[in-house]
């Protein structure tokens, strides 16, 4: 799946907003084009995207589980 720096698009979209609202053109039409320039597989708006492996075993399970994780009727919540 595709990620997409949504900070660099909304600030490129400003920049041209900036520089195109005295020909009357509004800031929706600006980000229409920066969203099709993303779309159309612009390198520079992509986010390298890497899920987080929580199964693997280099993790102890003390780093997500603390004393004071416990459920409604003060059971230790310990597994998936």
């Amino acid at each position: 799946m595709k990620k997409f720096n949504l900070k660099k698009i909304m600030t490129d979209a400003h920049i041209l907003f900036r520089a195109l609202k005295e020909r009357g053109i509004s800031f929706g039409e600006c980000l229409k084009r920066i969203w099709n320039e993303a779309k159309n597989y612009s390198c520079k708006y992509f986010v390298e995207y890497k899920p987080t492996n929580y199964n693997d075993n280099s993790t102890p399970s003390s780093d997500y589980y603390n004393p004071n994780s416990t459920g409604k009727y003060g059971a230790h919540y310990v597994g998936d």
